[in-house]
């Protein structure tokens, strides 16, 4: 389906599960607010919930929609509320997001448009019964996007879609914003942070893939040799509770911060001396590339597209995901050599700026949308 004229927007519409705080959600928003308004209309179907990102589309000029209340297993055959939406909004291509593929896949075949899918990351652990349900509905899908060259490669192995179906797009950051800050006194001052201390920080969703009882297992070590220094964990999710649980039994109360969702994200981690990411499984990380853009030497699990950022030795370094030693030695070798931990900051960021801007991935996906639609 063309539309009627070169001249008129391509309407394209992203299905995701929500715009809560997450990298994929954050990525959507980004994309909405970068992309050519002029040559793109854009709308953000919502399964689920509509989360605080919603707001952020919407100032950019997209339009947010929450979908219907899904029927489950009858949506899986025919998604009636969802074609009757977006048969409405004159949809010229659907962009479907982690999550979503299925749902999206019969919408593209319904209504005879193109679909294109993000693969963000995959579920930890994968799920048997999602890979043959994802297997199944990708043959309809025209391109499968995957945000880094491991991803891709899992992609193909586990649900053997064939080379010329799945892209590599990695995902961008805006290296202008998160560049190096000084550290703000008034932030310091909320977190009670002295100028001497050491912070350890990350961001991410409270959730099982991100592993971050390991990081509180291995902050309890640190504090023997480093007892004033103070771990920032930024985001919100379900394993709030139990990580709290983890914290007070630990007495590590006066230490350690779960500071929730926040929008300070460069200032933050401005702050820290050593960003940490634990993850069981990562696509390309935007957490890990904003800190690394604002300079911060990093820890990250050897999982995912983490294994292709960090150039370990020279501006971070990579542990096992099981190994708590692991993680307290590479964090330590950080916190106790502040040069070294100046230079990593320095390449990190100039890894970044080099491979990871936000124009780049931008424009791929314009470059995308157009060859979908005029390649029919």
């Amino acid at each position: 389906m063309l539309p009627k004229a070169s001249h008129h927007p391509i309407n394209i519409v992203h299905l995701t599960l929500s715009l809560e705080t997450g990298g994929a959600e954050t990525l959507i928003t980004r994309l909405i607010q970068r992309i050519n308004q002029q040559s793109f209309r854009l709308l953000v179907v919502c399964l689920c919930s509509r989360g605080p990102l919603a707001h952020l589309a919407e100032q950019a000029g997209a339009k947010v929609i929450l979908a219907d209340p899904m029927i489950r297993g009858a949506s899986l055959i025919y998604p009636y509320s969802l074609l009757r939406l977006i048969q409405r909004e004159k949809a010229d291509i659907i962009h479907s997001h982690s999550g979503c593929g299925p749902t999206a896949a019969l919408l593209s075949r319904y209504l005879r448009i193109p679909q294109i899918h993000t693969e963000h990351g995959r579920p930890f652990p994968d799920r048997r019964w999602m890979i043959e349900l994802e297997r199944l509905y990708g043959r309809q899908t025209r391109k499968i996007v995957a945000v880094s060259p491991l991803l891709k490669e899992y992609l193909q192995r586990v649900f053997r879609w064939p080379d010329e179906k799945v892209l590599v797009i990695e995902n961008g950051i805006d290296t202008d914003y998160f560049a190096p800050q000084p550290k703000s006194e008034k932030l310091m001052r909320e977190l009670e942070i002295e100028p001497e201390q050491k912070v350890i920080g990350s961001v991410g969703r409270l959730s099982q893939v991100k592993n971050y009882p390991l990081l509180l297992h291995a902050f309890k070590q640190i504090l023997s040799r480093h007892p004033k220094a103070k771990l920032l964990i930024v985001g919100e999710g379900p394993q709030r509770r139990s990580l709290e649980e983890i914290i007070n039994k630990s007495g590590l109360s006066a230490a350690c911060r779960l500071l929730g969702e926040r929008f300070d994200i460069r200032d933050l981690l401005c702050l820290m001396d050593v960003f940490v990411l634990p993850s069981w499984s990562e696509g390309t990380s935007l957490s890990l590339l904003e800190a690394m853009s604002c300079a911060r030497p990093v820890v990250a699990s050897c999982v995912g597209g983490n294994q292709e950022i960090v150039q370990t030795g020279r501006c971070g370094f990579l542990a096992s995901p099981h190994d708590v030693s692991a993680f307290v030695y590479s964090i330590q070798t950080l916190l106790d050599h502040p040069l070294m931990a100046r230079r990593f900051g320095e390449c990190a960021r100039k890894v970044v700026v080099e491979r990871y801007h936000l124009r780049a991935m931008v424009e791929r996906y314009e470059e995308l949308y157009r060859q979908m639609l005029f390649s029919q």
